[in-house]
């Protein structure tokens, strides 16, 4: 049997997403998937969410990968991959969290090449600990 590609994505509730496809997918490819997978709920109500487009007739999404980011899977028969969301129209899906992701990274890299090295101390930075011993709360009583 030949391999299946698992495609997948992150969704706006951190819920791995996405479909089995053919072995001719893996390689640089993509596949299209609804975008009304933005516009579900944890308790499957249909909302609509600010750009989930359910009101502009939910169209199709692209999910893309590089065959560099394909995997192999703990199933066996199966490679996996995470994809990045595109669109309709073919633009980046601002509602794509790890397109999200790569934006605050590249905003973090760039503060830093600005000199803005701050921001790099205050993300790697560890709390301060604090010399005095707390003080011991009194009891409180539960009725």
């Amino acid at each position: 049997m030949s391999d299946r590609l698992r495609a997948m994505f992150c969704d706006h509730l951190s819920i791995m997403c996405g479909k089995y496809l053919p072995a001719s997918k893996i390689d640089d490819s993509g596949t299209w998937l609804c975008s009304s997978i933005f516009e579900v709920h944890y308790d499957k109500d249909l909302l609509p969410a600010p750009g989930g487009m359910m009101l502009e007739g939910l169209p199709d999404m692209g999910l893309r990968w590089s065959r560099d980011d394909i995997r192999d899977s703990w199933d066996q028969g199966i490679k996996i991959v995470l994809g990045d969301l595109y669109d309709h129209e073919g633009a980046p899906l601002g509602l794509c969290p790890r397109g999200a992701l790569k934006r605050a990274v590249a905003a973090v890299l760039q503060a830093a090449r600005l000199g803005l090295e701050g921001v790099m101390i205050w993300a790697s930075r560890k709390p301060a600990r604090s010399s005095k011993k707390p003080t011991p709360r009194k009891a409180q009583r539960r009725i």
